[in-house]
């Protein structure tokens, strides 16, 4: 398995959901591995992001991943091939 690889926004690597559950991130791709991707403040995940402020689908670009996870809820991890 290969984290490297970008997955389709309906099967992500993880999905992460805020608190009052307005934001949505959907992990699509890491760039190094998962445990050095945490380790690393400025470690950047490729994402679909859903929020009030964007219409429809969500935006894909780089998120940080200390942002991703900060103050959100890890909904769902999907690690398997």
């Amino acid at each position: 398995m290969s984290l490297l690889k970008t997955r389709p926004v309906t099967e992500p690597y993880e999905v992460w959901q805020s608190l009052d559950g307005s934001w949505t991130w959907r992990v699509l791709k890491f760039y190094k591995s998962r445990e050095n991707t945490m380790k690393d403040e400025y470690g950047r995940v490729f994402c679909n992001v859903t929020s009030p402020f964007v219409s429809g689908r969500g935006e894909l670009g780089d998120v940080y991943y200390s942002e991703v996870r900060k103050g959100n809820l890890l909904v769902s991890s999907n690690y398997g091939e």
